[in-house]
C-alpha cells in the first residue's frame, strides 16, 4: 500500500481527478463517476477496505448466465439463488453492484428481443440479498413491467418476498399491488400441467 500511496502522491493523481471533476460541470454523470473514484481511492489509501465499494461486471454476467440456465430448464430458480447466496458472490453484492445490474437492464431493455423475465427475477433476488431499499423499489417496478418467468411459483415467491420487504419499509406502491394481484389472478388459477 505504501508504494501505491507514494505513486499517487508523487503523480498528484487525486488532485488531477478532483480538478477534472470540477471541470465537468455540464456532465453530472461524469462528475459523479470521478467523485466516486476519488472517494474509493481515498478509502483504499486509508486502509478502509470495509468502505471500498467498487462495481465489477462479474455479478452481472453471473446473473445473465444463471438466467439462461434457468430459462433453458438446466437449473431451477431456487438453485440459481443458491449460487447468488454463496459467500464469494455475496461479498460482491453491494447496493452499488446491484444498482449497476438494474441500470444496465434499464438502459438496454428497449433493445432486447424479449423481456428476460428470469433475469429480472434474479436481479430482484440480488436486491433482496443486498437489502437496499432503492434496489428493492426498482426491482418491484421491473417485476411489474415484464411477464412472469416460466417458473411461475418462484416468480410469485420473489414478488411476495419483495412485497414483504417493501411493506415493512412502508415503500410498497398501489401499482405494485395491482400488478401482483393481476398476475396472481391470471396465472395462479390456470390449469396445472399435470392435468393435461
Amino acid at each position: 500500500m505504501t508504494q501505491n500511496r507514494d505513486i499517487l502522491e508523487r503523480t498528484h493523481l487525486l488532485d488531477t481527478l478532483a480538478k477534472a471533476a470540477d471541470a465537468t460541470v455540464d456532465d453530472p454523470e461524469g462528475r459523479g463517476f470521478l467523485n466516486d473514484t476519488i472517494e474509493q481511492l481515498k478509502h483504499a489509501l486509508n486502509d478502509e477496505s470495509d468502505q471500498v465499494d467498487v462495481v465489477s461486471s462479474r455479478l452481472l454476467w453471473m446473473c445473465v448466465a444463471l438466467s439462461y440456465h434457468v430459462r433453458a430448464g438446466r437449473l431451477t430458480h431456487v438453485a440459481a439463488v443458491r449460487w447468488l447466496e454463496r459467500p464469494d458472490t455475496r461479498e460482491r453484492m453491494t447496493p452499488r453492484a446491484v444498482l449497476y445490474l438494474l441500470k444496465d437492464y434499464l438502459d438496454s431493455m428497449d433493445e432486447l428481443d424479449d423481456s428476460r423475465s428470469e433475469y429480472v427475477a434474479l436481479m430482484a433476488e440480488c436486491a433482496l440479498l443486498a437489502d437496499d431499499l432503492t434496489c428493492l423499489k426498482i426491482s418491484a417496478v421491473l417485476m411489474r413491467a415484464v411477464p412472469p418467468a416460466i417458473d411461475f411459483v418462484s416468480w410469485m415467491s420473489t414478488w411476495r418476498r419483495l412485497r414483504a420487504r417493501l411493506v415493512t419499509a412502508d415503500a410498497w406502491q398501489v401499482d405494485d399491488q395491482a400488478a401482483l394481484d393481476r398476475t396472481a389472478r391470471r396465472f395462479e388459477d390456470s390449469v396445472p400441467d399435470h392435468d393435461f
